[in-house]
C-alpha cells in the first residue's frame, strides 16, 4: 500500500493541536480577543471597541489580545502607538494563538472565523460585522452563494450579533438563512465606529496633512472584483485616469483624500497629483473621514455611516450598469437621497453645488440607533451583562431541523431524485437545509437557484481539524481494513469535533446522507446524535465489483451505525444485506418522478448549450430524428456500469441487419469513459450512425423526439431515466438487473437478458413494434414516495 507524501507547515503543526487545546485548557473569564478583518486590517468597529477596553478602568483586569496576521503587525503596531493604545498581538497561525483562541471567554470580531474554529462552552462570541450592506450578500450574491457556509456558521454560533438598523437585521438573518438554527440575540445599537462622527474632529490630522483652511473632499469607492479574480492593472489604470480628471479640476482650497482598497491603493503613485492625498495609514479610517467636507462613494456601506453627519454625499457610479452584473443591491441607487454621477465633469459641479438634498427619512430608516456611547454600551452588555434597549432573538418558528446532505449536486440522478423530493414534500412540517461541500458544487452552483422555497442551505469548508496521526490514521481507514474495535473511539472523538466544527450547536431531529457516497461523509453523518439515515441508490456490490467506488468495511460500519437504511427501490435489500443484515433498519423510500416538469421541459426548443460537445451538429441531428430513420437513445454518464460498449456493440449487429438503418445516441453528463467510448464507436462499422453527445441541461426535448429507450446497464439503482422515458411516450427496455426490475415487472415493462444477445433481442421487439409504453400513475406513486421519506423522519 502506497500513501502519498505529505508535506506539513509550521502553521499546520500548530493548528494540529487544537483539538487538544480545546480538552486540556480552561476558560479563561477575564480574557478577551478581538479580530479585525480576519487579522488583516485594525480600522473600524473593532478599534473602538478595542480602544474603549483599554481606556475604561471597568476592564483594567482583563487580558486582551488582538488578532493579527504575521505580515500586517507592524501596521497594527503603528496604528496603536499612534493613539497610545498597548495591547498584546496575538500572531495568527502560531502555536500561542491556537491556545488562546481555545481558552479566552471573550471572542468579538467583525467578519467571520477562520474555518477551524470551534466553539467552546462556556465561550461568549460577539459578530458586529463591517457595515450596513448596499450589495447583497449571502445567498443572493450570486458570485458567492455556494461558498457563504463559513460566515453563516461564524453567525448561527455568535451570542450576540450587532446591527445598526432592523433593515440591516433583516436581510443578514434572512440571507444568510439563519432563521431557526441560530440562536444568538440581536443587539440593536449604534456602530462603535460611528463614534467617531460624533466627536470633534481630530485636529492632529488637520495639522499633520495642512488641512486648515481647507476643504476636505474624502473619495472611499468599494473594492471591484472578488477574491482572487481581480485584475489589479486594468483598475489602476481606470482610477488614475479618474483622479487625474479629478485633480486638474480641483480648486487650491480643495483637498481630495483618497482611500482604496489595499489591492489597488498601494501600487497607486500618489506624486502625480497636485490636489489628492492618500488617508494617512498611521490614523484610524474614520477618525480621518471625520475631518471631510464632503464624501464621493460608490456601492460601499461607507455612506450608510457618514450620512449621520448630515455632510455632503455623492455617489460616483461611472460603471454602474457593469458593476451590478455580477453584483446585485439591496437598494438601488436612484432610491436613496444622494446625488449619481456617472462622469467627472458632472462630480465636479455636484462638489462645488450646495447639498440639495434632505436626509432625515434616510437617518431614521438606517441610523437611529447611533450615539457616542456605542462602545460602552456594547462591552456593558457582552461583559457585565448589563441589557440594551433593543434586543431581538433570532426568529425560529418552532419545527424540528432536517439536515440533508447532497453530495456534490453534479448532474446525476441521485441530484435529480433530491430535488424532485425536495419540490414534492411539505416543507411546513420540518425545516429542510441542504448541505455539501462548497468546492464540490463551484461547477454546478446554478442548481441552488431552484431550491424550492422553504428549503435552506448550509454550504461546508473541508479543512477537517485533525492532528497529523489523526490524518494518518484516516487515510489507513480507508486504505486497508477498518479496525472497529481499535480505531472507532479516535475516530469519533475527530468526527464528533468535525460536526461541532461546522454545524455548532444546531439541533437537528434527523440527518440524512442522501448522496450514500463518499467515505468521510459517511462516517461524519453517522455520528450525529438523532435519527440518522443513509440512502442506499446503488447495487452496491455491483459498484464494488464494476467501478471499485466504495470500500466493504466502510460500507458495513455505515449501514451498522445509521439508525435507517433507505433503499430507492426494493430490488436493493438483497445486495444490501451483504453490508447490514439488520433488516428492521431496512426502509423503501422510492424516488419522487417530476413528471410535470417533464413534461414541460420537453415542450422547450431543443438545442445544445454552450459547453455541449457532439459528434454530430445540431441541424444535422435534427434532420435525423425528422426522417424515417428509427433512433434508440440511452441516456446515463459515461461510466464502466452503464453497459456503453456492449450497448454499441448490440446496436452494430441491430444495425448490420436493418435495411432501413436506424441510428443510436448515447448521451451522459460526465464520466471517466467518455473518450473511450468515442474511441469505441469509432471503430465500427456503424460509426456514422451513432451520435455521442456530452452535456445536456434539457435532454428532454432531444428525448422526447426519439422512438425507442434502452437501459443496458450492468446494474442500477432505480434507474430515473426509465421513467422519464416512459413519461415522454417511449417503448423503454432494461436489462434484467436489480434496480430497474421490480418497477419493470410492476408495470409490464420490457426486461431482457444482461448480456449482448438480450440487448440485441429486445431492440428488434421494439423495432419490431411489440413494446408499448408503460402506462404508470406518476402521481399516486409520487405520494406514496413522500409518505415513505416521512415515514423515516418519525
Amino acid at each position: 500500500m502506497k500513501l502519498k507524501k505529505r508535506h506539513f507547515s509550521k502553521n499546520y503543526l500548530n493548528k494540529s493541536k487544537y483539538l487538544k487545546h480545546i480538552e486540556n485548557t480552561v476558560i479563561d473569564d477575564h480574557m478577551i480577543v478581538l479580530e479585525s478583518q480576519k487579522g488583516a486590517n485594525l480600522h473600524g468597529n473593532i478599534f473602538y471597541i478595542l480602544k474603549e477596553l483599554l481606556c475604561n478602568e471597568e476592564y483594567a483586569d482583563y487580558k486582551i489580545y488582538v488578532s493579527v496576521t504575521k505580515n500586517n503587525a507592524d501596521k497594527f503596531r503603528i496604528l496603536l502607538n499612534q493613539y497610545n493604545l498597548s495591547t498584546n498581538l496575538l500572531i495568527m497561525g502560531t502555536a500561542q494563538y491556537y491556545k488562546i483562541i481555545s481558552q479566552t471567554k471573550y471572542i468579538i470580531l467583525d467578519t467571520s472565523h477562520e474555518a477551524f474554529f470551534i466553539k467552546k462552552e462556556g465561550q461568549v462570541i460577539l459578530n458586529v460585522w463591517h457595515g450596513t450592506p448596499l450589495k447583497t450578500l449571502g445567498k443572493k450574491d450570486y458570485s458567492g452563494m455556494h461558498t457563504l457556509g463559513n460566515v453563516q456558521k461564524s453567525f448561527f454560533i455568535a451570542d450576540f450579533l450587532l446591527y445598526p438598523s432592523e433593515y440591516m437585521m433583516k436581510h443578514m438573518i434572512e440571507d444568510y438563512m439563519l432563521n431557526n438554527i441560530a440562536e444568538g440575540v440581536c443587539l440593536l445599537g449604534g456602530y462603535p465606529r460611528n463614534e467617531a462622527f460624533l466627536n470633534d474632529v481630530n485636529p492632529e490630522i488637520v495639522e499633520t496633512l495642512q488641512l486648515s483652511g481647507k476643504e476636505v473632499i474624502g473619495y472611499m469607492p468599494t473594492w471591484r472584483g472578488s477574491v482572487g479574480k481581480v485584475d489589479r492593472s486594468i483598475q489602476i489604470i481606470h482610477i488614475s485616469h479618474y483622479l487625474l480628471e479629478l485633480d486638474k479640476s480641483l480648486t487650491e482650497n480643495q483637498v481630495l483624500l483618497v482611500n482604496l482598497h489595499p489591492f489597488i491603493g498601494d501600487a497607486l503613485n500618489f506624486e502625480m497629483f497636485k490636489n489628492i492625498i492618500p488617508f494617512p495609514k498611521e490614523y484610524e479610517t474614520y477618525d480621518v473621514l471625520n475631518v471631510c467636507d464632503q464624501l464621493i462613494t460608490d456601492y460601499s456601506s461607507v455612506f450608510f455611516d457618514f450620512a449621520i453627519t448630515k455632510r455632503k454625499i455623492l455617489l460616483f457610479a461611472y460603471d454602474e450598469s457593469e458593476y451590478l452584473t455580477d453584483r446585485g443591491l439591496y437598494i438601488q441607487l436612484d432610491e436613496l437621497p444622494f446625488p449619481v454621477l456617472k462622469t467627472v465633469p458632472e462630480l465636479i459641479d455636484a462638489i462645488n453645488e450646495p447639498k440639495g438634498y434632505d436626509e432625515s427619512e434616510f437617518l431614521k430608516t438606517f441610523a437611529s440607533y447611533e450615539n457616542k456611547e456605542a462602545s460602552s454600551t456594547l462591552l456593558e452588555r457582552i461583559i457585565l451583562g448589563k441589557k440594551m434597549k433593543v434586543e431581538l432573538p433570532i426568529p425560529n418558528n418552532g419545527k424540528q431541523n432536517v439536515l440533508i446532505y447532497s453530495g456534490g449536486l453534479a448532474k446525476n440522478g441521485i441530484t435529480t431524485a433530491l430535488f424532485n423530493l425536495l419540490n414534492e414534500i411539505d416543507v411546513n412540517k420540518y425545516n429542510y437545509y441542504l448541505t455539501f461541500a462548497a468546492k464540490a458544487v463551484v461547477k454546478h452552483k446554478d442548481i441552488l437557484l431552484n431550491l424550492p422555497k422553504g428549503v435552506c442551505y448550509i454550504p461546508t469548508v473541508e479543512k477537517m481539524n485533525a492532528g497529523v496521526c489523526d490524518k494518518f490514521l484516516i487515510v489507513l481507514t480507508k486504505k486497508i481494513k477498518f479496525n472497529v474495535d481499535y480505531d472507532r473511539k479516535i475516530l469519533d472523538r475527530i468526527y464528533q469535533y468535525e460536526i461541532k466544527r461546522t454545524f455548532g450547536n444546531i439541533k437537528f431531529s434527523n440527518v440524512v446522507q442522501y448522496s450514500g457516497y463518499e467515505m468521510k461523509k459517511q462516517m461524519l453523518f453517522g455520528r450525529f446524535m438523532c435519527n440518522k439515515i443513509i440512502y442506499v441508490h446503488n447495487n452496491m456490490v455491483s459498484e464494488i465489483n464494476v467501478r471499485g467506488a466504495q470500500k466493504p468495511n466502510m460500507l458495513r460500519y455505515a449501514y451498522n451505525s445509521y439508525d435507517k437504511i433507505a433503499l430507492v427501490t426494493e430490488d436493493m435489500r438483497e445486495p444490501t444485506l451483504e453490508f447490514c443484515n439488520n433488516e428492521s433498519k431496512f426502509f423503501v423510500a422510492n424516488n419522487i418522478i417530476d413528471y410535470n416538469k417533464i413534461i414541460e421541459m420537453s415542450t422547450k426548443q431543443f438545442s445544445y448549450d454552450e459547453d455541449t460537445i457532439s459528434t454530430l451538429e445540431i441541424e444535422e441531428l435534427e434532420k435525423i430524428l425528422k426522417s424515417e430513420s428509427r433512433v434508440f437513445i440511452n441516456i446515463g454518464r459515461f461510466s464502466p456500469e452503464k453497459g456503453h460498449f456492449r450497448l454499441i456493440d448490440a446496436f452494430e449487429k441491430v444495425y448490420s441487419e436493418e435495411e432501413n438503418k436506424p441510428y443510436l445516441i448515447i448521451l451522459g453528463g460526465h464520466g471517466v469513459l467518455y473518450n473511450e467510448t468515442l474511441e469505441y464507436a469509432v471503430g465500427k462499422n456503424c460509426k456514422d450512425n451513432i451520435i455521442i453527445i456530452k452535456s445536456m441541461s434539457n435532454p428532454f426535448p432531444l428525448l422526447k423526439k426519439c422512438d425507442y429507450f434502452v437501459l443496458s446497464s450492468l446494474h442500477e439503482g432505480f434507474g430515473l431515466v426509465l421513467a422519464e422515458a416512459d413519461i415522454l411516450g417511449l417503448p423503454v427496455m432494461s436489462t434484467d438487473i436489480l434496480g430497474p426490475k421490480l418497477f419493470m415487472e410492476k408495470h409490464g415493462g420490457l426486461l431482457v437478458e444482461e448480456s449482448l444477445e438480450g440487448i440485441v433481442l429486445g431492440m428488434k421487439k421494439m423495432m419490431l413494434g411489440e413494446i408499448k409504453p408503460l402506462g404508470v400513475d406518476y402521481e399516486l406513486m409520487n405520494k406514496t414516495s413522500v409518505k415513505q421519506f416521512e415515514d423515516m423522519l418519525l
